[in-house]
Formats: structure tokens, C-alpha cells, sequence
């Protein structure tokens, strides 16, 4: 290693390295006290965002003021939709992630070669084998996303069975939910009363058919897994359908807690006729908050969005003809409704 490594070592901001040129060795290790690291390990198993600001895992992490390499670490499988064994299962034991109580999953609208079973037909990454060793220690906690990920796993034989239903606590209805849903794309979602999870959230839509037709899985609970929020019909009302929009299953001995969420983070948008929706904290946002809350780690997701969204606003000139030119000032980079 050289002695000096000036403009090499500084992995900080979008003007450092870039995404692609960086390799870092997981754990990230905050001193030499074994365990000292971040209890959140993020498994992204869909292809990288076109850039960086694209990216809703890290968009949400920020305003939920949590850092990478300090609150959570982050594995990208390479390659994912190719199906190569690069998956988590390829790459670590259940020893190294043992220090990891809780997991963040996304495969994203990839639909094949999610969790891999050590089956070259399907996936050689044994990730199944080595989530089902994660899951057997004590206080684990799981957030599963991704439009398929679960009739994909249904296909892995026994093993993918007893996933579903021991692990997820799921039943897969059908792998295009639009099917069921009377053709909704973008079905909207709203938060039952009383459940165990949604506090901040009261309801969100599913971004499906821009700018590709999106098709998620339609699931049912399966035992004893808790139902949290359902899918509304077309006119907004409730009561209708029975598959769950989301669903938490707290299962084993030991016990682990599971919520799935049957597509990728990325799709979760606030309504179009604004139910549920929290001024200036994106829909996804509110909801992770919310899961990891419920997982025993509290976090307000307003911390991160001051009241005051627009700090200053001017129009020039004023009185205008036949153009003016609108200037704003906020808080953080985002996306504005003016």
C-alpha cells in the first residue's frame, strides 16, 4: 500500500470515485472491537441506476439521515438478470453476516435469478441456504422487495417453498397482479386499520406502467403473517380485494420478523388523489421508516424534510408580459410540485 495515497482513499460525495471503480470489503469496521460495524446490510440484486440521484435506496437512506459504512453497508450482485451465482450466497457466509441483525433486499423488476438455490439451472449463489443459516440466530429482522421475487422463488423446488411460506409467510396468487386487480398497472394501496407496522404511511400507489408495463406478484397470507395494508379498486374504495399489499410474518425459533413489499421500492409513489401522502417526505421514505421502526429502530423521516419545503420564492418581473421568470431556494435537492 503507498504511503501516500492522495486522491485515491477519498470515496466521499458524487465527486469522488465513481460508483463502478470502487471495490469495498464488508463488514465496514468502525475500530478494532470485533462487531463494531453497521447492524443494516442493503442487498441490491437488480442492475445499478442509470445514475447516482437515480438511486431510491440511497435517496431514502439520506433523509433518513442514515450513512453508508456507518448505519449500513451495502452488496450489489453483479449482473444479477444474467443469473451468474453472484448473488450474496456466492460470495459470504452466514459467520460474516453474522453481525448484521437486520436485512434491506430489493431484486427490483428483475423477475428471474432473485434467490438462487445452488442450482446452476436457476442461480449457483446458494442464497437461500445462506439467508435460511442468517434467519436460525437470534433477533432477525428482513425486508423483502421486488415485483417477482416471490413467484420466482416458487420455482426453486423445496427449498423456495419453504421460503415462501416459512420465511415470507406468502402465498403466490398470480405473477401479474393486474390480472386480479380488474387491469390496474398502478393500483393504489391503503394501509389497514390497526396494523402492526404502517404509522406514517397511510397509503401510496404502485408506479406500473410508466415508462414499461410493470407486473408484480399478487400474494396472499399464508399461517400466521399479518396482512398491513390492501389494494383498492379502481374507484379508491377499500374492502374489495383480500391479497395483501403488504404483509409482516413473524415466525421460528428463533423468532424472525419478515415484511414484504411485492415490488421494488423504486414503484412506491404517493396516490394520485393524495391519500396518505405526508407533505415533503416521499411515499417510500415514510414506508421504510416505518418498517424499520417496527424492526426496533425508530427513525422520523421529518427530521430529514424541514415544514418549511419552499424557503424562498420570487417571480420577476412582477407584473409579467409575456414571461417571468420564477426563482426557488430549498432545502435539499428533490423533486418540486411549484
Amino acid at each position: 500500500w503507498p504511503a501516500d495515497t492522495t486522491g485515491f482513499t477519498d470515496f466521499t460525495g458524487d465527486t469522488g470515485w465513481p460508483e463502478a471503480a470502487i471495490t469495498r470489503a464488508l463488514p465496514s469496521v468502525h475500530s478494532t472491537t470485533p462487531g463494531d460495524q453497521p447492524t443494516i446490510l442493503i442487498w441490491r440484486d437488480e442492475p445499478l441506476p442509470a445514475v447516482s440521484t437515480d438511486d431510491p435506496w440511497r435517496h431514502a437512506m439520506g433523509m433518513l439521515d442514515l450513512a453508508r459504512g456507518v448505519d449500513y453497508d451495502l452488496y450489489r450482485t453483479r449482473a444479477p438478470e444474467e443469473g451468474g451465482g453472484n448473488g450474496l450466497g456466492g460470495r459470504a457466509t452466514s459467520d460474516q453476516i453474522a453481525a448484521y441483525t437486520t436485512l434491506l433486499y430489493d431484486c427490483g423488476d428483475v423477475g428471474r435469478h432473485t434467490l438462487g438455490n445452488g442450482d446452476s439451472a436457476h442461480d449457483p449463489s446458494d442464497d437461500l441456504g445462506l439467508l435460511g443459516a442468517w434467519l436460525q440466530q437470534d433477533m432477525r429482522r428482513a425486508f423483502f422487495c421486488g415485483d417477482n421475487l416471490a413467484s420466482d422463488v416458487a420455482g426453486r423446488g423445496g427449498a423456495g417453498t419453504s421460503f415462501l411460506a416459512e420465511v415470507l409467510g406468502a402465498a403466490v396468487v398470480a405473477s401479474d397482479a393486474s390480472t386480479v386487480l380488474a387491469g390496474q398497472l398502478s393500483p393504489s394501496v391503503a394501509a389497514l386499520a390497526g396494523n402492526s407496522v404502517l404509522s406514517s404511511l397511510g397509503g401510496w400507489q404502485i408506479q406500473g406502467g410508466c415508462p414499461s408495463v410493470r407486473t408484480i406478484d399478487l400474494l396472499d397470507p399464508a399461517g400466521t403473517a399479518e396482512r398491513l395494508a390492501e389494494y383498492l379498486a379502481a374507484d379508491g374504495s377499500g374492502g374489495v380485494y383480500a391479497q395483501a399489499a403488504l404483509l409482516r410474518h413473524v415466525a421460528g425459533d428463533p423468532a424472525h420478523d419478515v415484511v414484504t413489499l411485492p415490488t421494488t421500492l423504486s414503484a412506491v409513489v404517493s396516490r394520485a388523489d393524495g391519500g396518505g401522502e405526508v407533505l415533503g417526505v416521499p411515499a417510500r421514505v415514510l414506508l421504510l421508516a416505518d418498517v424499520l421502526t417496527a424492526f426496533g429502530q425508530p427513525l422520523d423521516p421529518f427530521v430529514a424534510a424541514p415544514p418549511a419545503l419552499v424557503q424562498t420564492v420570487s417571480c420577476r418581473p412582477n407584473p409579467f408580459n409575456p414571461r417571468a421568470t420564477i426563482a426557488f431556494v430549498v432545502p435539499t435537492s428533490g423533486r418540486v410540485t411549484l
